[in-house]
């Protein structure tokens, strides 16, 4: 996690020269894996605290912004709670970019520990690692983040540009109401970000041995596989529409002619069987 803060400051204090030297790089930073072992005191406990509060997360961020001059602005559509803190004024703009919601726990039962506790944990290797759902993905990316904000701030109260931290609660859902609608709020304010950096936990191992640049996209589709009713003693004329829909399935994860087609522009009524 250390590691992550640290490459986060070097790219607040690169110059603009430097930033569009390396563009692309700077594009493709990602924090380490959280649970690494080699946070500092002050990453290890906003990222325990971030942990813990699960739905308010936006409301202890923001508090922890505040002392130090960011302008918090709370966004919200459809159920959604989207953060937006910015320091300092002018260009650049340099994006920060996080969330605060995350998968569900399952049976909480099975847990070492609770998985909202926050807890840090001593492992044989003698390293301290932060345990619980959301530590890697991605709570202690936003901890990286913020921290290594404050303490750029902190060193230079009076910097270029403006610094810009977004955090969504609604990334790991739909995204109904979240980053997708604060771009478009960001768009008629005309406040156009010059670098986006996302904390997300890309690494394998070690920091930067899995650097993404941009994503693929994704995509929420409500599928119907429509059967036939008939007898199963008559069951030529009748079509299964649980058969038809693990077919379809099959082929998707296989890789099949209903996986290729749907690397296309296919609309999904053309690929599916019609009864």
């Amino acid at each position: 996690m250390e590691y992550s803060k640290t490459y986060f400051l070097r790219y607040l204090s690169a110059n603009e020269e430097v930033r569009k030297a390396s563009k692309d790089h700077w594009l493709r930073i990602h924090a380490a894996h959280i649970v690494n072992g080699d946070m500092d005191s002050d990453t290890y406990s906003l990222s325990a605290s971030i942990l813990a509060a699960i739905a308010v997360a936006d409301d202890l961020i923001a508090k922890q912004l505040e002392p130090y001059g960011f302008n918090i602005r709370f966004i919200s559509s459809n159920g959604t709670k989207n953060l937006l803190a910015f320091h300092g004024t002018g260009a650049p703009l340099s994006l920060f970019l996080g969330h605060t919601d995350v998968v569900p726990t399952g049976d909480e039962n099975i847990w070492d520990y609770p998985p909202f506790s926050g807890k840090i944990i001593t492992k044989e290797d003698g390293k301290h690692y932060l345990y619980g759902r959301g530590s890697s993905d991605m709570k202690g990316g936003d901890a990286a983040m913020i921290c290594a904000m404050i303490e750029y701030i902190e060193k230079n109260p009076d910097h270029k540009g403006t610094i810009d931290l977004l955090l969504t609660s609604n990334e790991e859902g739909d995204a109904v109401g979240g980053t997708p609608y604060v771009v478009e709020f960001l768009k008629k304010e005309n406040i156009i970000p010059d670098y986006c950096i996302i904390g997300e936990c890309s690494c394998d191992e070690v920091f930067g041995d899995s650097i993404k640049n941009g994503r693929r996209g994704d995509l929420n589709a409500t599928i119907v596989v429509n059967g036939i009713q008939g007898h199963a003693a008559l069951e030529q004329h009748a079509k299964n529409a649980v058969f038809e829909a693990s077919r379809f399935k099959y082929d998707i994860y296989g890789c099949g002619n209903y996986g290729i087609k749907l690397c296309g522009n296919h609309a999904l009524e053309q690929i599916l069987p019609q009864p």
